[in-house]
């Protein structure tokens, strides 16, 4: 088995260790433990990213990326992991976070959603995690029950990463009370806009701690069955093919 890396990804092992080593170490004691200036960082680098020509490395070419996949992905990882001017997950030097599950959706949603997070107008939170759960998708406990053209969704959701900050939230819920994968279905609901009142947040000191909250019976805590991802009870279906990068992505 050959495990050399192929010339263009040595190319880019090379290139990125002189990025780090020139515009990141040098930083680090200014801007450790300060996440409001590890926040201005990434725009501030911006230009010198586009010089490198790495921006959008990781998002598909259909949607305007290099579409460069997996392997450059753990490459830009392990590179910038020497550093610790900026933290290495959810990284935004290179362009904006974008959940996996998002590409796939079509049509209208792909338009509301997915786009504007590729361009940096929105951002996005992934709400799995549960007090009683964890991450166990067989023991989650939040329901999105059909009302016509809603779903009426009622749980509650911790630990959720971003969620201070996100414009909306894909939520993992369960349609079909049975234990069993067909009815496991994630979907996309608002946060923090005009919908706010859809979710109820609350924020702890610690970022990695935020919780998302649906209040029961809450007749505003519902979204728009157009919104969810791909057809009932097929999401977890998407959700584990597409988990394995997200989970190097996001844990």
């Amino acid at each position: 088995m050959d495990f050399e890396l192929p010339d263009e990804l040595k190319l880019l092992k090379e290139n990125l260790r002189k990025f780090v080593d020139r515009e990141l170490i040098p930083l680090e004691r200014e801007v450790v433990g300060d996440i409001r200036l590890q926040k201005v960082l990434p725009k501030k680098l911006r230009p010198k990213v586009d010089e490198l020509g790495l921006w959008n490395y990781d998002v598909p070419e259909e949607f305007g990326g290099l579409g460069l996949g997996m392997m450059a992905k753990v490459i830009v990882w392990s590179e910038v992991s020497r550093t610790t001017a900026l933290p290495s997950r959810a990284l935004s030097i290179f362009g904006f976070p974008v959940s996996p599950i998002l590409y796939t959706l079509t049509g209208r949603a792909r338009d509301e959603y997915l786009m504007p997070v590729i361009r940096g107008e929105k951002t996005s939170c992934f709400a799995q995690t549960e007090a009683d759960a964890g991450s166990d998708p067989a023991a989650m406990r939040t329901r999105a029950v059909r009302d016509g053209d809603d779903y009426v969704i009622n749980g509650v959701k911790r630990f959720i990463t971003g969620a201070d900050e996100a414009d909306f939230a894909q939520v993992f819920t369960v349609t079909d009370p049975k234990p069993s994968e067909a009815g496991l279905t994630p979907t996309p609901a608002w946060i923090g806009t005009a919908k706010s009142s859809e979710l109820t947040k609350s924020s702890p000191r610690n970022r990695h701690t935020n919780r998302v909250l649906c209040m029961r019976h809450n007749p505003s805590c519902s979204i728009q069955v157009r919104e969810r991802n791909g057809a009932e009870g097929m999401s977890f279906a998407d959700a584990r093919f597409l988990f394995p990068e997200d989970g190097y992505n996001w844990w």
